[in-house]
């Protein structure tokens, strides 16, 4: 027969359900609170938000740009100032020219064109239509003239180039020539270290020139632009031509026969015994056609013109350089 258990025990056993039932209650509520590392990254797993969509770039309306063009490989040519004389700045080589150094050249098929070279030597030059464009020629200090144009061409271009005679180094014999020839145009250039600048025949362009610092050995004789006879149809157009005390900036004389239609125009002249010479006592050949037309005067030792034996076509114009007074022409 059993017995029924006593107070004490049966209250003891109530309390340890109790709080056995408390505890289960505490359990549940955590697992409902925080689910177990499975069950949160298989709820990661199969969460997912939205993709995130990049708007395409937006573009403009194309504009249309100028097609790409190479730069040339030629520079365009110096330009002389505006309201001003050529100098330093708008004549020889343009700045920033790559130059190929090069010995004497001579020149024998038509239609060459020359561009880029420093020579040092001469140039020669016998065919028609040669282009010598942005080089610097100078004489190795044996040489005569530092350009020779062949008697007879035509249609020669000389342009932004630099001409040096290489003063008292150079031609031993009494000077040098900077360009000698007929048939050329001779534009933009830095002319100086020589006895004469140009030495022209028919048919000769000169202008936007810069002659300037003459000097040679020997006992030389002193031109800027000389045309000495047996020629025709010469321009003197926009040039500075600076002289030492001797001689012209341009002298025109008969020595080699008769002159005609000769222009020396708007030019900026200086220096010399007379600065311009028109002077036909060299021999019964005439000189005619030639006009002085608004030429500007710097100093000189005995005065800016001398015309002797000739009558000018025209002359007008032409004004001393500083103080605008006008030349009279005897």
């Amino acid at each position: 027969m059993l017995k029924s258990p006593s107070p004490a025990l049966t209250r003891a056993a109530a309390l340890v359900l109790v709080a056995l039932l408390a505890a289960t209650a505490a359990c549940s509520d955590d697992d409902d609170a925080a689910p177990s590392t499975t069950a949160r990254r298989s709820a990661q797993a199969t969460t997912s938000t939205a993709p995130t969509t990049t708007a395409p770039p937006t573009t403009k309306a194309p504009t249309t740009q100028p097609p790409t063009t190479a730069a040339p490989t030629t520079q365009p040519p110096a330009t002389v100032e505006s309201g001003g004389f050529p100098g330093a700045s708008n004549t020889g080589v343009p700045p920033g020219t790559r130059l190929r150094p090069s010995g004497t050249v001579v020149v024998t098929e038509p239609g060459t064109v020359i561009e880029g070279l420093d020579i040092t030597g001469t140039l020669d030059i016998r065919a028609d239509d040669v282009e010598v464009r942005r080089t610097r020629i100078r004489t190795r200090g044996d040489d005569w003239t530092v350009v020779g144009i062949e008697e007879g061409l035509t249609g020669i271009v000389i342009e932004d180039c630099e001409i040096d005679g290489l003063g008292t180094s150079g031609w031993p014999e009494g000077g040098t020539t900077g360009i000698q020839g007929e048939g050329v145009t001779v534009r933009r250039c830095d002319i100086h270290s020589v006895g004469d600048a140009m030495k022209a025949g028919s048919n000769t362009v000169f202008e936007d020139n810069w002659v300037h610092d003459l000097a040679a050995a020997g006992e030389p004789h002193y031109d800027g632009f000389q045309f000495d006879g047996g020629g025709e149809n010469v321009i003197v157009r926009h040039n500075t031509i600076s002289m030492p005390d001797q001689t012209g900036a341009v002298n025109i004389g008969n020595t080699f026969g008769p002159i005609s239609n000769v222009l020396v125009e708007d030019n900026l002249l200086s220096g010399g015994t007379y600065t311009v010479y028109v002077d036909a006592v060299h021999g019964s050949d005439p000189i005619t056609g030639v006009q002085l037309i608004n030429n500007r005067f710097g100093w000189h030792q005995y005065g800016a013109v001398l015309v002797r034996n000739v009558t000018l076509a025209a002359s007008s114009g032409n004004v001393d350089h500083e103080t605008g007074a006008p030349i009279v022409i005897d």
